[in-house]
């Protein structure tokens, strides 16, 4: 989805993953539980005493990128149907292909509105 976001509007690779990531882990979180505790423990929190672990990875990795200067939302307005064109094309890319959890175009499309719906 970076890839492909990040081709059509120009922004830098590591700036989309960036925007991305907690909305990845969310996605995936219930696919991949062992990789989500393991960010989760790698930011210094108990795992163990966290009753919504994907949550709390989420919170953490949305504050880190905050902190550190990095957008957490696109300052871009993009229209409905380039939203769709973006989620269709990310679809072409091969790292789709790994993601841990069978993703929709819904999926993707919801991603992509929610980094541009807090502008």
């Amino acid at each position: 989805m970076a890839t492909t976001l990040g081709g059509y509007l120009g922004i830098p690779h590591g700036i989309a993953v960036g925007l991305f990531l907690p909305h990845v882990l969310n996605l995936n979180g219930l696919t991949c539980p062992d990789k989500i505790a393991q960010i989760t423990k790698m930011f210094g929190e108990n795992v163990e005493r966290t009753n919504d672990l994907v949550k709390k990875c989420v919170e953490i990795c949305h504050t880190f990128i905050k902190n550190t200067g990095l957008p957490v939302y696109l300052d871009k307005k993009i229209h409905e149907n380039e939203i769709i064109k973006i989620a269709e094309d990310a679809f072409t890319e091969p790292a789709m292909r790994n993601n841990p959890a069978q993703l929709k175009l819904d999926d993707v499309v919801a991603v992509i509105t929610n980094i541009c719906s807090k502008m």
